[in-house]
């Protein structure tokens, strides 16, 4: 996708709608940020005609890609992880987005709260074999797709190797 200069994807969009959502009613941001998602599209409807067309596969990235701003602003722990598991499930059915986002804003949390990088990383992935055999793995067993779990390997496999987003894109 090309995009000029100055346009923004739908993930950007939906980015935004989940901070003002937030940012708009901190102790229940989810109707917030639905009546934001419905700015941009019938969230519902979006939703459940992907689960249905997927056959209930729906733990692509796009959840992934919007769920930070939960981390930014909640100081408590689990208000961050409830407001995070919740603004997934609004599009992304599946279990496996919702605990991919959880597990990247409590990474994102802990180094707000000046926690080591690898301790970080380690600590939080802890029990999921999928995210754990990163540490091990080449960078041409990686898998680019627009499922979670292949694009959370690949951004944990480049925080483990490299350490500037300089380095990344090169």
């Amino acid at each position: 996708m090309r995009l000029k200069l100055g346009e923004v994807t739908d993930d950007t969009t939906m980015t935004i709608a989940v901070a003002e959502g937030i940012l708009g009613n901190p102790e229940n941001p989810i109707e917030a940020i639905g009546r934001r998602f419905v700015e941009c599209e019938d969230w519902k409807e979006a939703s459940l005609y992907v689960h249905k067309v997927t056959g209930g596969i729906t733990a692509g990235n796009g959840t992934l890609m919007r769920c930070i701003p939960a981390a930014l602003y909640y100081d408590n722990y689990e208000k961050m992880v409830e407001v995070t598991r919740e603004q997934s499930k609004m599009t992304h059915y599946d279990d496996k987005a919702s605990e991919t986002c959880i597990l990247y804003n409590t990474m994102v949390y802990k180094y707000l709260n000046r926690e080591e990088k690898f301790k970080t990383l380690k600590e939080s992935i802890k029990g999921y074999e999928e995210y754990e055999r990163v540490f091990s793995m080449k960078k041409e067993e990686l898998h680019l797709s627009g499922y979670v779990v292949d694009s959370f390997q690949c951004a944990l496999w480049c925080s483990i190797n490299y350490d500037s987003i300089e380095e990344i894109v090169a």
